[in-house]
């Protein structure tokens, strides 16, 4: 883990432990929302960064293409696990049988 990414997450655990958004004694709470929160914003970037402009890129393939739904597809699963890993987002995660989240 990078210097920057420990303290954005040491900073945003504090804050949230300061808010008292989770049970009395849960003292993990804080930091898994503060670590679950920065690695969203990891995939967010990649999307926007990386695999979006691929969708738009002149002479992509058709495979090429596919690969990069397929690797959007990914980092959504990937956001989709961060959601429902936290306590306080649990009012987010999906229910129905043939979206379920693992």
């Amino acid at each position: 883990m990078n210097s920057n990414l420990g303290k954005s997450i040491a900073v945003l655990a504090k804050k949230f432990g300061d808010l008292e958004i989770t049970e009395r004694g849960d003292k993990e709470e804080p930091w898994t929302l503060a670590g679950d929160l920065v690695d969203v914003e990891k995939s967010l970037l990649v999307l926007s960064n990386d695999l979006f402009p691929q969708l738009l890129r002149d002479g992509a393939s058709s495979q090429e293409l596919k690969e990069t739904l397929l690797d959007i597809g990914e980092e959504f699963r990937h956001i989709a696990y961060h959601i429902g890993n936290s306590k306080f987002y649990q009012y987010l995660r999906v229910t129905t049988p043939e979206h379920q989240v693992d």
